[in-house]
């Protein structure tokens, strides 16, 4: 068996893929391997400036990620209005979202 030297850097590509199902399918991956700490800054800019499906599943590897860029990213995220905001930035459950101040549940 062999490993991808360039695993992370194929990911990091895929995140920015132009096809929106490929990015999600991306940022899935990312979340499985346990990446998104190493890959915070393209998770930022997802939260910040992608389609909402998309920004929505990244909030959601974002809250489910531990390090400390990720958690500096997602408070940084978690300002203006109409952004989905991790709940996990106002001490609630990190499986839903704020949408203009309601609370959405991406799994409904």
């Amino acid at each position: 068996m062999m490993v991808d030297p360039n695993a992370l850097q194929r990911g990091s590509d895929a995140i920015r893929h132009p096809v929106l199902k490929s990015r999600i399918a991306a940022i899935a991956m990312a979340d499985a391997f346990a990446v998104v700490d190493l890959l915070s800054e393209s998770f930022e800019h997802i939260v910040l400036k992608d389609h909402l499906e998309a920004r929505t599943t990244a909030a959601k590897a974002m809250a489910n990620a531990h390090g400390d860029a990720t958690w500096g990213g997602s408070k940084e995220t978690c300002g203006p209005a109409g952004m989905p905001r991790p709940q996990h930035c106002a001490g609630c459950a990190p499986t839903s979202f704020t949408v203009n101040d309601e609370v959405v549940d991406p799994q409904d």
